[in-house]
C-alpha cells in the first residue's frame, strides 16, 4: 500500500523532524483529486494539539476539538503514557486545495523555511490519533556514558 501511495500521491513539501521542533510535516498530492493536497502533522502532542481544530468522533463524523478536549487528551492520556516511559507521537492532518497551497507559497514568496509559513500550514488541523511506542534505553548507551 505504501508504495502505491507513494507511487501515486507526488509529495510537495517535507519538513523532516528536528530537536528545535520536534514534529513533521510532509504535504502531499491528493491522488483521486488532482486540485486536493493533505497536510500531514506528525510528532510532540504539545506542539500538534494546539494546531487541532476538529476531530472525528466514534460515528466518524467531525465535531470541534475545544480546549477542554484538548487539556484532556494532554493532562490524562499523555502524561499516562509519558509515565510508563513511551515515546508519545500525536497524528493529525488536514486537506486544502492545490490553489491554495500554491498561493500560500507565493505570498511568502516561495521561501518555505519562513517559519512563519510553516506555521500557517499546520493551522486548522484535524486530530487523529496520540499513541504511546515503547522505547527502551539502547544496550551502547551505557557504553557511550
Amino acid at each position: 500500500m505504501l508504495k502505491v501511495r507513494n507511487l501515486y500521491a507526488r509529495k510537495i513539501i517535507n519538513f523532516p523532524y528536528s530537536t528545535k521542533e520536534p514534529f513533521m510535516v510532509v504535504v502531499r498530492e491528493v491522488a483521486s483529486s488532482p486540485d486536493l493536497v493533505r497536510v500531514y502533522v506528525k510528532g510532540a502532542p504539545e506542539l500538534v494539539l494546539p494546531s487541532c481544530e476538529r476531530y472525528y468522533n466514534n460515528q466518524f463524523m467531525l465535531e470541534d476539538l475545544n480546549e477542554n478536549e484538548k487539556s484532556n487528551i494532554l493532562e490524562n492520556h499523555i502524561v499516562d503514557m509519558a509515565q510508563r516511559a513511551q515515546k508519545v507521537i500525536s497524528f493529525a492532518y488536514k486537506e486544502m486545495s492545490l490553489s491554495d497551497l500554491n498561493q500560500m507559497i507565493e505570498d511568502f514568496q516561495n521561501n518555505l523555511e519562513d517559519p512563519e509559513f510553516k506555521q500557517e500550514l499546520v493551522q486548522d488541523l484535524i486530530y487523529l490519533v496520540t499513541f504511546g511506542l515503547d522505547d527502551p534505553v539502547r544496550s551502547t548507551v551505557a557504553e557511550s556514558i
